[in-house]
């Protein structure tokens, strides 16, 4: 437990409500320029939900790693770090960035067959009907939500890369390379890592690391592939912007995880020994890393209150960016999958944008409420990261079949994930039982148990479609041409904006064109993420020295600079002639307001 409290519970309040205030403001005022200025009718249910389809691969880019950049992202990354070294960033990047990368595949095929969908739900239902629609949701104003996780996503690098700095360069505590090196070696002679190489933090060679990575990586598909809030950007981006910008995004994610955890992980190892460590003179307990307190622990004994402020700012944009993408996603299903469908299938596009507003504010209670009672009955951070692949994997592999594969029967499709969720239940279960003689938050917490069930997850829907798809065919296989026959929704609103069926049949000639490039460069970077860079460094148990871990380090900080230029200039120069177009309405719309007084 936490000795010393740098803020007080009013000082969060404050800081949270005023910066929230203001910061909602700046947005809205955005939103209502950009519908003045640039055309924007957010009255209209297609702009509210798809942004025209319009989107550009800079701000699609930054969206991604926005919504991806959870407070778990910062959180987890960093306390895995303390409990397993230096390799616990790298497992943890490692195995949550391929998903991203290889959804760029899934990307261009969405926006190839079904160029004018609304949600991904909408592209079950014609292929498998309403009862898809029922499996896959029981499982499984959008520009204005882009903005907002543009500059949400800039805030947090740039905190990031002030911690990095400070820690690596400028602090009285630490500040340089070599001592920090010394600290670490330090450590591991202390209290060295149980089934880390020699228990040292300076190596990837970790056993509990490796477990972590898989259950990450597994997890991790169903948390990407099953949300409806990455699909919802693959609507809104333009085809060009669909090839490219899951790539980037992908690679401009891997260094946020990584830097953070390389360096409020490495803060929390070094320097707990020091009185102004929050828990001095004791080390942080398993409940204080679950509840993901290592970086703010670290930011306080580097930075004091202002690192307080620091960390609490950056976990309340990771909250907020993360939930603005789900609001979305939320609001999208609700609106298209469950009131269009199901009770009113005539609706206007302005009736269907109030239904969208009001499941936002439905979604946002909803989860505030189980938000705080998973609080109280002791449900960890940790504790639900590594669990959430046990409860929605199976149905990775059907929904991606959906698009890919032609002879995948409505059966199979319908039958795997709830077989494979009650499958991957019981595994878990039994493995906690077997290994720890009982069933409590404990046992069935643990990595072994949670690995089994991840693993049983994901694997089984290998089994069961086969088995189901030729047991049981449809009659005639497949043939996409349902999901192009999806229609944009009249609105009967002015939108200078709306996408030309011409530019949509330009774009997929575009993404057949390139289509290719993309599957060979998504694979080889996985490759290169999680079998060329790890492995060697694993299999040789090598412990790092002083230069390659100042490499290392300089590596990751030089990789977050080449992010932000990503996430936060590139829209920019993409967004330019826009940005200069609306500026110079309002300066001309001040001038006219001007001269008539």
């Amino acid at each position: 437990m936490f000795t010393t409290f740098p803020l007080s519970q009013i000082d969060g309040y404050i800081i949270l409500i005023s910066f929230g205030t203001i910061f909602s403001l700046i947005m809205i005022i955005i939103t209502l320029v950009l519908q003045r200025f640039n055309g924007e009718n957010k009255m209209s249910s297609e702009i509210f939900l798809t942004g025209n389809r319009k989107i550009r691969s800079g701000l699609i880019s930054s969206s991604i790693v926005s919504s991806w950049t959870w407070a778990a992202t910062l959180l987890q990354s960093t306390s895995v770090t303390y409990l397993y070294g230096i390799s616990g960033a790298f497992w943890y990047a490692n195995g949550a960035t391929i998903q991203i990368i290889l959804f760029s595949i899934i990307a261009i095929e969405f926006k190839r067959r079904a160029p004018f969908a609304h949600t991904y739900l909408e592209i079950i239902r014609v292929r498998y009907g309403r009862e898809g629609t029922i499996v896959y949701t029981t499982v499984g104003g959008i520009k204005a939500t882009f903005l907002t996780n543009y500059v949400h996503t800039v805030i947090i690098i740039i905190i990031i890369l002030f911690f990095s700095l400070t820690t690596y360069q400028t602090s009285s505590l630490l500040g340089s390379f070599s001592k920090i090196y010394d600290l670490l070696v330090n450590a591991s002679l202390i209290h060295p890592i149980d089934g880390n190489f020699q228990g040292s933090y300076l190596t990837i060679k970790s056993r509990d690391g490796l477990i972590f990575f898989f259950i990450n990586l597994i997890g991790n598909f169903g948390t990407v592939f099953l949300d409806n809030g990455y699909y919802n950007k693959v609507i809104a981006a333009s085809s060009t912007s669909a090839v490219h910008g899951y790539i980037l995004g992908g690679i401009a994610w891997f260094a946020i995880p990584f830097v953070t955890g390389t360096t409020m992980g490495i803060v929390a190892i070094t320097i707990e020994d020091n009185v102004l460590f929050p828990t001095y003179p004791n080390r942080l307990s398993e409940n204080d890393i679950n509840s993901g307190l290592t970086l703010p622990s670290a930011a306080i004994v580097l930075l004091g209150k202002s690192g307080s402020i620091l960390s609490f700012i950056m976990i309340y944009l990771a909250c907020t960016s993360a939930m603005s993408s789900q609001f979305i996603s939320v609001g999208s299903i609700i609106t298209f999958d469950i009131y269009r469908t199901y009770i009113n299938s005539n609706a206007s596009g302005k009736k269907l944008f109030y239904i969208s507003i009001l499941s936002v504010l439905f979604f946002a209670l909803s989860m505030s409420i189980l938000s705080i009672g998973l609080y109280y009955i002791s449900i960890s951070l940790g504790y639900l990261y590594t669990m959430i692949g046990i409860i929605i994997s199976s149905a990775v592999l059907p929904s991606i079949l959906t698009l890919l594969w032609n002879k995948q029967s409505k059966l199979a499709a319908c039958l795997s994930p709830p077989l494979g969720l009650i499958c991957s239940i019981i595994s878990w279960l039994l493995t906690s039982k077997y290994l720890y003689g009982k069933i409590t938050i404990q046992s069935t917490g643990s990595n072994l148990s949670m690995l089994v069930g991840n693993l049983v997850a994901l694997l089984t829907p290998f089994i069961f479609i086969p088995l189901f798809s030729f047991i049981k065919p449809d009659e005639i296989p497949y043939d996409f041409k349902s999901m192009r026959e999806i229609k944009l929704i009249d609105d009967d609103l002015p939108n200078p904006n709306r996408i030309k069926t011409e530019d949509v049949e330009h774009g997929i000639i575009y993404i057949k064109e390139n289509s290719r490039f993309v599957r060979l460069l998504a694979i080889g970077i996985t490759i290169c993420l999680i079998i060329i860079c790890p492995w060697p460094l694993y299999g040789t148990s090598y412990i790092f020295n002083e230069r390659f871990f100042t490499f290392w380090i300089c590596f990751g900080i030089i990789w977050l600079i080449i992010s932000f230029i990503i996430v936060g200039i590139y829209p920019i120069i993409q967004h330019h002639q826009t940005i200069k177009s609306v500026l110079r309405l309002i300066y001309f719309d001040i001038k006219t307001f001007l001269e008539r007084d």
